[in-house]
């Protein structure tokens, strides 16, 4: 049986290199490998698109087709993150024909049916936003450091406008954290809906602190609570698993 591994793009690049161990193992047929889309539709955005995508204007994002379609090659498919509302990278054919990229790329449903993989996705979403405070709740949560820092907060509109209103007073900084945490957790999620054996990154939250969803702490709960084991490239590279 082969080991399903859901890669982050922070190693995807040497994941997939040629001649490398991962990737003779999926030649062989021993591995398989996956990334959640949400790390394009969202970790994926230009620092603008972040931006739009909060003041609900057609959000940019920075893909380089050409690179994802040798990592597809390779036979990298996509985990789908059936959030509402967040766009695609949009693709186009030989003919100029446009597409949705991830969509048309997406992985098999190799463990659960459709609907039970959309079930245990946003089961997972929850733990992770309304337990441990992680993901898109963490961005949400930066309406408070608006009101502390004293900028304008309308109660009347919703959390990611007066997000976007404030962007000068928060700092782009703290925004591109977020959105980083909100990917991970949203990509953590697509992994654990379908079933997926191991969960590599190089993300160890050194620069978002104890809140990350890949923090310390909350990857010992997501392993406890989830089944969700998070491992670096080394690790697997060097016999950890396959």
């Amino acid at each position: 049986m082969k080991t399903k591994l859901t890669i982050d793009t922070n190693v995807l690049g040497r994941a997939m290199r040629g001649g490398g161990p991962l990737r003779s193992k999926v030649k062989a047929g021993i591995a398989e490998v996956f990334v959640a889309e949400t790390l394009l539709t969202l970790d994926g955005l230009s620092k603008n698109g972040k931006i739009d995508l909060l003041a609900l204007k057609n959000p940019r994002h920075a893909f380089n087709q050409s690179r994802w379609d040798g990592l597809i090659e390779c036979g990298v498919t996509f985990l789908l993150c059936p959030r509402i509302g967040l766009p695609r990278p949009i693709g186009r054919d030989g003919d100029g024909n446009k597409f949705e990229y991830t969509l048309l790329h997406k992985a098999r449903e190799h463990t659960y049916s459709q609907e039970v993989r959309q079930e245990r996705y946003f089961k997972a979403l929850r733990y992770m936003e309304e337990i441990l405070g992680a993901g898109q709740a963490w961005l949400r949560s930066i309406e408070s450091e608006i009101v502390a820092a004293g900028g304008a907060f309308d109660a009347n509109e919703p959390w990611f406008i007066n997000v976007a209103s404030n962007l000068d007073l928060l700092g782009e900084k703290a925004i591109r954290k977020r959105f980083g945490d909100w990917a991970d957790a949203d990509a953590l999620a697509a992994h654990y809906a379908y079933g997926n054996d191991l969960f590599c990154t190089a993300d160890n939250a050194s620069g978002a602190g104890a809140r990350s969803i890949l923090s310390r702490a909350n990857r010992e709960k997501l392993r406890e609570d989830l089944g969700i084991r998070v491992v670096s490239l080394d690790w697997i590279e060097n016999g950890g698993c396959i």
